[in-house]
């Protein structure tokens, strides 16, 4: 009988212990996640939620840096490769491979820092430190001076318009103003490459401006060839960076203001069943630099001629009726971006403004590239000699700007467009 009992007996110190026994499996369960966090750099915390935000950022760290090419940084699911044949629709629509296989690009804090994009890239390394450090909260949250500063308009006009012909056209003026003097010059380009397949221009502050460029045609450089960046995704993969500059840039910086429209045509994805890419045109306003992406063959416009009553009328009239410059394409490839810039001239020369030239840069990206070319023509009136309107000699780095203001006697930093 005694050797009957006691299996019994047994049986119920396990049943009694049994509780015991969970609660310390859980709590070294507990301890494992702890250190396992710790082990990844993350703040820590025994909470479900944050032990598995750690174990993802840190699987997303491996991937990234796993993901770079050798000679600059080139990351698959925000790059697209160009299709090999652009005349068929169907091969030119991207797949799961071009998007890193799961059909939706991954979302990260960082781009590429300086020093992995000095003298080309790194030249021996197969992976790169990514800086995906966010801003301070005060980076993050500008002043109440700031925001305020951030509202006076840019001495300027710069319309852009993502064509359905697979193509962005942009057009802006090259008026400068001081504003310690309020003198004005026609002495500045500010539309420039940024990729193989994006372009970007600016107002408000000239320096502002050419340092928000020179970051972009740094972060978006370096990509393998045959691959180029989808549009929107790298505007929303800059914008914080455009932010950043933004907010520690001096006090009299962030006064003139910095708006950036950026113009892209995607290497991948086309408009639709056509055989053409689609195209982007997105706008980036200081403070904050959200993106504002604009619908399809609808203009959009930064600087003080988007704030000008017969400039506006002029743009709502193309939005309410876009076929009036599409037609122009009959025939003429690149024709609707030629129409645009004409009728902006001349709304410009029947209504001019101060600030704002009538002198016009057009740019045309397209897969093909990024062309740029002005509006020199000539006008013949009834009665009195032809005019010829020429472009005349600009600045289109910031230390020609500096030559040019210093020779005026100027400071470039006061510069505003």
């Amino acid at each position: 009988m005694a050797e009957a009992e006691e299996p019994s007996s047994r049986r119920g110190e396990r049943k009694e212990g049994s509780k015991n026994g969970r609660d310390r499996r859980r709590a070294e369960r507990a301890r494992g996640q702890a250190a396992h966090v710790e082990r990844i750099g993350s703040a820590g915390g025994k909470d479900r939620g944050r032990c598995r935000g750690a174990i993802r950022e840190a699987g997303l760290r491996r991937r990234r840096s796993t993901a770079v090419a050798e000679g600059g940084y080139s990351e698959r699911p925000i790059t697209g490769r160009w299709p090999e044949n652009v005349g068929n629709a169907s091969e030119g629509r991207p797949d799961r491979a071009t998007y890193g296989g799961g059909g939706r690009p991954r979302r990260w804090n960082g781009l590429p820092s300086r020093r992995e994009n000095q003298a080309g890239g790194p030249a021996n390394k197969t992976t790169v430190e990514i800086e995906a450090r966010r801003p301070s909260r005060a980076a993050r949250r500008p002043s109440r001076a700031t925001e305020r500063a951030a509202k006076i308009g840019g001495m300027t006009w710069v319309v852009g318009f993502p064509s359905v012909f697979g193509y962005a056209v942009g057009v802006s003026d090259i008026r400068v103003t001081w504003s310690s003097t309020g003198k004005e010059s026609d002495c500045l380009r500010k539309v420039f490459p940024v990729g193989p397949n994006l372009a970007a221009g600016f107002a408000g502050s000239v320096e502002l401006g050419f340092r928000m460029i020179s970051d972009m045609q740094q972060a978006f450089s370096g990509l393998p060839p045959g691959n180029a960046w989808f549009p929107r995704t790298a505007a929303q993969q800059w914008f914080r960076r455009g932010r950043r500059i933004f907010s520690i840039a001096e006090p009299h910086l962030q006064a003139l203001g910095c708006e950036i429209i950026l113009l892209g045509v995607s290497p991948a994805e086309n408009a639709g069943d056509a055989p053409w890419g689609k195209t982007w045109a997105v706008v980036m306003r200081a403070p904050e630099f959200t993106p504002e992406i604009a619908p399809t063959s609808r203009c959009v416009s930064i600087g003080s001629g988007s704030q000008a009553a017969p400039y506006v009328e002029y743009l709502e009239q193309i939005n309410a009726e876009p076929f009036s410059i599409l037609q122009s394409e009959v025939g003429t490839p690149g024709g609707s971006g030629l129409s645009l810039a004409i009728g902006i001239t001349q709304v410009v020369s029947a209504h001019p403004r101060p600030g704002i030239s009538p002198h016009f840069h057009i740019v045309l990206v397209g897969r093909d590239g990024v062309r740029i070319g002005n509006n020199d023509h000539s006008e013949y009136p009834q009665s009195g000699p032809p005019i010829h309107v020429r472009m005349p000699k600009v600045a289109t780095t910031w230390k020609e700007f500096q030559t040019l203001s210093h020779t005026e006697g100027l400071s470039a930093a006061e510069g505003v467009t």
